[in-house]
């Protein structure tokens, strides 16, 4: 601690710096030096074997920023440790590479800490791809964009990995099992070609031997080839969202060409890339130069019809469309018919919906269904009454609702136990504030702050650990303060500090109201802040203190509640 404290009475931000090779940081019974290390994130690890991870526990903001002003970098990649983690990695071995992969797929998706400088000079190699020898290696931008292919078809990938001699190009990795989000698109973003992009094809089919294909195919042909499809296809399209100008300009005539369904087993279609052809397994074919379409057989031969139609009318190639296009033949389009009777009492047409919000007449506003919120204030409560908090058990987390920007999700049951706190156990007044003055001396008579209605405006919950880094959703994490105490103590103290004193440094009080009367009972804990070595005095009620250790592992009895 004596370290910290000396760390903290450095004014030269660049004297703290000077330290960051110095093993002065404990981990494990050993000392390391602050650049070896990196917070635990939790999203994930970024830093591989290139840092060695340290948990946040027990360390508050302020003790927190001591460690990074020393060289200890955070847990989630930033545009500058980023870069450095690349020029690392770039050195390393093709073993090690291909052992970082996830590493390197999460500091992509991440975005922000790469898009500043991904494509800046000098460039460095980032781009993760196949080796040919199944390894893994890292390359430029530049050298991507003209030795990678981005695997958007998985089969015909899998025949140039078995290709013998190894093609010239090298395929993208967008996923590796240890990771959640793939990268295909940022690689796109990049300008690396897909694999798709680049095969021409299909030119010819080769399969095992061909079976009869069932009458249902033909009249599924000849439906998508009506008048009443090529009127209707654009909207039914729409009701799916999908934007018109996926369609071909053309497709119509391209689905004319077609004028035979054929079925086959072990059906292989064939693609180029340069002048190389492969044959990979598909289930569908389309050849309009031939006038046919090929079905792989199996028990869903009109999925696979789907699949060979999408093929044709579609720009793009994804997967789902021939599920999207099925469906889209399906459904009822709706569209508006205006009535022929649709007429006022003046013969003039009757005018479609509701006037547009403003517009009101001159007669004045219209009825209030929304009343401003408020009243009288509510003199009547004047003391807090705690008692245990709501165990929880709902298990409902709703989600933030159309955020502007990312927002946390709501958890019920801590909504539940904060309100409690707040109302019931300390009856809108600060926990520092009251650990050394009552309540007749926090809101007197006359003053604005008299009335919890006022109060409630200057208190606030705060979660010691935060919530960002994986902290509790419950009152075992809350602290009620005062906006002010809010922003002096939020970053000075950890949830460890304050469990350390609920179980060593806290004496008994009882809070007296203005005439004397018993307010309420608890205890006051003197936490530590280590990095000024004063204690703040904070008051619990006596449930609020048993919760707090019971979700810290600590069995409290009853009687020492």
């Amino acid at each position: 601690m004596k370290w910290l404290l000396t760390i903290s009475e450095m004014r030269n931000p660049d004297t703290r710096r000077s330290v960051d090779d110095v093993a002065c940081i404990p981990l494990e019974g050993r000392l390391f030096a602050p650049r070896d290390l990196a917070f635990k994130g939790n999203q994930g690890d970024y830093w591989g074997s290139w840092k060695t991870v340290i948990s946040a526990r027990g360390l508050p903001d302020d003790i927190q920023e001591l460690y990074r002003q020393v060289g200890v970098i955070r847990g989630h990649p930033e545009p500058r440790t980023s870069r450095a983690f690349f020029t690392w990695l770039a050195t390393q071995s093709s073993t090690v590479i291909a052992e970082h992969m996830p590493q390197v797929l999460r500091h992509i998706s991440h975005g922000k800490s790469m898009t500043s400088w991904w494509l800046t000079p000098p460039e460095i190699a980032f781009i993760p791809a196949e080796a040919h020898d199944g390894g893994g290696l890292l390359l430029t931008p530049s050298q991507a964009v003209k030795r990678c292919l981005a695997n958007d078809f998985p089969a015909l990938a899998e025949e140039l990995r078995a290709a013998s001699p190894s093609p010239a190009f090298h395929l993208t990795i967008d996923t590796v099992k240890q990771t959640n989000t793939p990268i295909f698109d940022e690689l796109k973003a990049i300008g690396i070609p897909t694999l798709r992009q680049i095969a021409r094809g299909p030119i010819s089919v080769r399969f095992t031997r061909e079976v009869p294909a069932p009458p249902t195919l033909d009249r599924l042909l000849a439906a998508m080839r009506s008048d009443a499809t090529a009127r209707q296809l654009r909207k039914q399209l729409k009701e799916f969202d999908i934007p018109s100008d996926i369609l071909e300009p053309r497709w119509q005539n391209r689905l004319a060409s077609i004028g035979r369904v054929r079925v086959g087993t072990g059906l292989r279609a064939e693609y180029k890339i340069s002048r190389r052809s492969y044959f990979p397994f598909c289930p569908s074919a389309a050849l309009p130069e031939t006038g046919e379409f090929w079905l792989e057989d199996g028990p869903d031969l009109e999925a696979a019809f789907f699949g060979a139609v999408s093929a044709l009318v579609f720009t793009a190639r994804s997967r789902y469309l021939p599920l999207v296009l099925k469906a889209a033949l399906h459904v009822r389009v709706h569209e508006f018919d205006l009535p022929s009777n649709a007429h006022d009492d003046e013969g003039n047409p009757d005018p479609v919906g509701d006037p547009p919000a403003g517009t009101g007449d001159d007669e004045g506003p219209s009825e209030s269904f929304r009343p401003h919120p408020g009243g009288e204030p509510e003199a009547s409560k004047r003391k807090p009454n705690p008692g245990p908090l709501f165990e929880g058990g709902s298990e409902k987390v709703r989600p933030p609702s159309k955020p502007i920007s990312p927002r946390r999700s709501q958890v019920v049951d801590e909504d539940v136990q904060r309100h409690e706190l707040k109302e019931d156990h300390y009856l809108w007044h600060c926990q520092v504030a009251l650990a050394t003055a009552g309540p007749s001396e926090l809101a007197p008579p006359g003053s604005y702050v008299e009335y919890e209605e006022n109060r409630r405006k200057m208190i606030e919950a705060h979660h010691l650990d935060k919530v960002s880094a994986g902290g509790l959703r419950n009152a075992g994490n809350l602290l009620i303060v005062s906006h002010v105490n809010h922003e002096r103590f939020g970053r000075a103290i950890s949830r460890q500090q304050v469990t350390d004193a609920l179980l060593g440094s806290f004496t008994p009080k009882t809070i007296l109201d203005a005439d004397g009367s018993e307010w309420v009972k608890g205890f006051v804990a003197n936490v530590l802040v280590p990095a000024t070595g004063e204690r703040v005095p904070i008051f619990f009620t006596h449930a609020h203190r048993k919760y707090w250790l019971e979700m810290a592992g600590h069995k409290v009895d009853d009687s020492d509640a």
